[in-house]
């Protein structure tokens, strides 16, 4: 994700409520088995899991150790979640450098026994998850065949919120519910609307939720505040109406620039409103100036 996605999308995490209730429907099915106060947050950056080649960054976006009941002990296990905008082909890999790290970090500093590792990745692209989840589906047959007992596999849990997906209301404690529903209805564009007029949570949101319902959307779900009604942006729906297969509308065009202009858009969603490539709506602006 781009810069400003992964800083909103990492503080948007880093409250304990939400993480403990992504953990909770990730990992748990919805069931509450973890509370807030159970987990600690870890900063790699700080503590030197990560050294200078291996941005804390670039691996994960959120680091924190749980603490669990069991038989009257504590377990400690580290969650390591990556809210992912795009699809990343070397996302077993990353999570694979990860983990290690983590590990040779837990080993350095005398952890026994070793805390183990889970790396969640939230798919926030708004299409199924193109990605390989597992080290060994990334072999072709044959040496799976030949070698497969022989090798270790690597996965990450992956979170991919499709519109099938089932999340029953109350099931989530936090607004994180209306994060996942809008990427449960992102390519449909009709019931995404109905969702949005019908969930009472968007007659209030919070800055930080409102900034990541706007960065993770795709240009139709674009938000805006109107009244204290969260609603989508009129704007953007009426360019995607105006614009034909053909080219542009001139209308379009000039509400498209006036939104770049203030840095509402940018020039590759500006484009992709009106069906054209960034070139042709360079060029077509140019020629609008004439």
């Amino acid at each position: 994700m781009a810069r400003e996605e992964d800083r909103i999308c990492k503080e948007y995490f880093d409250q304990p409520d939400r993480f403990s209730d992504l953990v909770n429907y990730t990992l748990y099915q919805g069931r509450e088995v973890t509370k807030p106060s159970d987990f600690k947050e870890l900063d790699p950056v700080r503590s030197e899991v990560f050294g200078p080649d291996n941005s804390y960054e670039v691996l994960i976006d959120n680091l924190k150790e749980l603490s669990l009941k069991e038989d009257d002990r504590n377990i400690y296990i580290m969650i390591g979640l990556e809210s992912q905008g795009y699809h990343d082909e070397t996302m077993v890999v990353r999570a694979m450098k990860a983990k290690a790290l983590l590990y040779t970090y837990q080993l350095r500093e005398k952890v026994k026994p070793l805390k183990p590792v889970i790396i969640i990745v939230l798919n926030l692209t708004g299409d199924k998850w193109k990605s390989p989840v597992t080290l060994k589906s990334m072999f072709e047959k044959e040496y799976l065949d030949k070698f497969g007992y022989l090798i270790d596999d690597v996965s990450y849990v992956l979170l991919d919120v499709k519109e099938d997906s089932e999340i029953p209301k109350g099931l989530l404690k936090t607004d994180l519910e209306l994060l996942l529903n809008c990427l449960k209805y992102s390519n449909n564009k009709k019931r995404l609307e109905e969702y949005m007029e019908q969930e009472e949570m968007f007659n209030s949101l919070e800055d930080l939720t409102f900034k990541i319902l706007n960065k993770t959307s795709s240009l139709d779900t674009k938000f805006k505040s109107e009244g204290g009604k969260i609603k989508m942006w009129p704007a953007v729906k009426q360019m995607k109406e105006d614009s034909y297969n053909s080219g542009y509308n001139m209308g379009a065009l000039m509400q498209t620039n006036k939104l770049v202009n203030i840095h509402l858009l940018s020039v590759e969603q500006a484009a992709m409103s009106l069906n054209l490539t960034v070139e042709e709506y360079l060029a077509a602006v140019k020629n609008l100036k004439k």
